[in-house]
């Protein structure tokens, strides 16, 4: 699951398209994705920087609601399966 989890992180760069807006909360949508897809004793949220979202331009809450569809919960552990296709929710972190 680590490189899973280094795919996601990596979409940080990919996010970070400058100076942030009143109208966008990023990091109130990264945290609530945290807390969404908390699964058994597995916790990603130690490795991932809500606060990176900050000084995003533009509402990439879309791409958060893309990663919750990908961080499925079976039976204590994400389902390999799902996690497979973050690739999916890549074009959502962008600002267009």
């Amino acid at each position: 699951m680590n490189k899973l989890v280094l795919s996601f992180l990596s979409l940080l760069m990919v996010a970070g398209c400058g100076g942030g807006s009143d109208k966008t909360d990023n990091v109130a949508a990264c945290k609530a994705f945290l807390t969404k897809v908390k699964c058994g004793s597995v916790d990603i949220s130690s490795q991932v920087d809500c606060d990176a979202y900050a000084n995003t331009a533009c509402d990439i809450s879309d791409y958060f609601d893309c990663l919750s569809t990908k961080y499925v919960c079976v039976d204590g552990s994400y389902d390999e399966t799902k996690l497979a296709t973050l690739g999916d929710c890549t074009s959502k972190a962008t600002c267009q």
